[in-house]
């Protein structure tokens, strides 16, 4: 599984680029960028947990001293998502439908429709 993360308020473990997050058991997919981590469940929903500058976690919230250390569901993105890429300042989900959905700097502290 690799090692533990030492943090006791995400019991977290690394196996490449997977992350068990054991307070539910859901397996996940993750991205990792400048301070904020999101990660697609298996239910195809969206958490993030990190600094929430510029609204990087996607929970409606922004704040340059806002932070979680436990993961958080990203808005309106419960189940249907594929995949998720992260840049230093935004993150986006790319859909089953085929859709993008992006927020953060260059779009909102919730997720919005790409096109």
């Amino acid at each position: 599984m690799g090692p533990k993360n030492t943090d006791p308020k995400c019991s977290c473990s690394r196996a490449g680029g997977e992350v068990i997050y054991n307070g539910k058991g859901d397996l996940m997919t993750r991205t990792l960028v400048w301070g904020h981590t999101c990660a697609v469940l298996t239910s195809g929903g969206v958490k993030c947990w990190g600094y929430n500058n510029y609204g990087l976690l996607g929970n409606g919230i922004s704040g340059y001293d806002e932070h979680e250390t436990t993961p958080v569901d990203v808005s309106g993105l419960s189940s249907g998502v594929q995949a998720i890429a992260a840049g230093e300042r935004q993150t986006c989900a790319l859909l089953g439908s085929g859709g993008v959905k992006c927020w953060g700097w260059s779009a909102t502290t919730t997720p919005v429709d790409v096109s």
